[in-house]
């Protein structure tokens, strides 16, 4: 089975405090065995859970306070909805994004390869870089800043899959979720250009493919993208 996209979806909350729970919840069922990621952009002074079943591949906090987690699930169960609850002060406001996606085709058992992350001051936003061991992998990154900026122009390849932003003021955050699907080992990272000159954060990780697989873009992409 050839690496592909099944579906994604994205979702916003702000909060004053306390304790909440983002949720993003796919148009369809998940199929039972698929790769399941989860990339939560994030301000605020507490730190999101992470998801039931998944783990945490890498993350990274910019020196504005945007941070950015990317999680996995490998040979994941069936579901519809993913959350992340975060318990903050009262009064402490935060805003969150969390975009969550399926993909078939990558290897059920200790899929995760590399992982990377970057950070700029300005201009461009980079995701860090990774260094594949293996021919075939799905590259997964993430984009993060509080400007609540558009992204454009991602580098080296990658598809910006979605975007989003969300919060006004001290809670303004923004998010990219990108994508890639490689086919030979080496050493690969993007970057994309937000619409201020404010910078940000970003995560990379890697995931090897089952083995005797050729990669496919999108092969069987059917959930709208919000």
């Amino acid at each position: 089975m050839a690496i592909g996209l099944v579906q994604e979806i994205s979702d916003t909350g702000t909060s004053s405090g306390g304790t909440v729970i983002y949720t993003a919840t796919f148009n369809a069922a998940s199929q039972a065995g698929n790769l399941l990621i989860a990339l939560i952009c994030f301000n605020g002074s507490a730190t999101p859970d992470i998801p039931t079943g998944f783990t945490l591949a890498t993350s990274n906090t910019n020196a504005d306070g945007s941070k950015i987690y990317l999680y996995y699930q490998a040979d994941a169960p069936s579901t519809t909805t993913i959350s992340t609850k975060v318990i903050a002060t009262v009064g402490a406001a935060n805003s969150c994004i969390i975009f969550i996606a399926e993909w078939q085709g990558v290897q059920q058992s200790s899929p995760l390869d590399q992982t990377g992350s970057g950070s700029s001051a300005s201009g461009t936003v980079p995701t860090g870089s990774v260094t594949t061991t293996s021919a075939y992998e799905l590259l997964i990154a993430g984009v993060s800043d509080l400007a609540g900026d558009t992204f454009s122009s991602p580098t080296n390849g990658f598809i910006l899959l979605d975007q989003d932003n969300v919060g006004s003021g001290a809670t303004l955050q923004a998010g990219g979720f990108l994508y890639n699907v490689v086919t030979s080992t080496g050493t690969y990272s993007s970057s994309v250009t937000n619409s201020s000159t404010t910078g940000g954060n970003g995560v990379i990780a890697s995931f090897i493919s089952i083995p005797g697989t050729v990669p496919a873009y999108n092969s069987i992409f059917f959930a709208a993208i919000s």
